[in-house]
């Protein structure tokens, strides 16, 4: 099985949150600024970010295979 990344991890919390952000809001350019501003944010300090995991905002199983 192959182990998630802290890079991983990051990337899909901020698309979660920038995808519900940018349901409401409306601007491509705003929404990848945001996305990108979140993912550094979730890196420093990882440990931080890993507190999410398995939280609803992001699933345990989020990068788990669909059968």
């Amino acid at each position: 099985m192959n182990r998630i990344s802290d890079l991983d991890w990051a990337e899909a919390i901020a698309r979660r949150l920038v995808d519900e952000w940018y349901g409401s809001a409306g601007d491509p350019d705003d929404a990848d600024l945001l996305f990108d501003v979140l993912r550094k944010s979730l890196l420093k300090p990882p440990r931080q970010m890993r507190r999410l995991i398995g939280t609803s905002l992001i699933e345990q199983d989020y990068f788990d295979p669909l059968d």
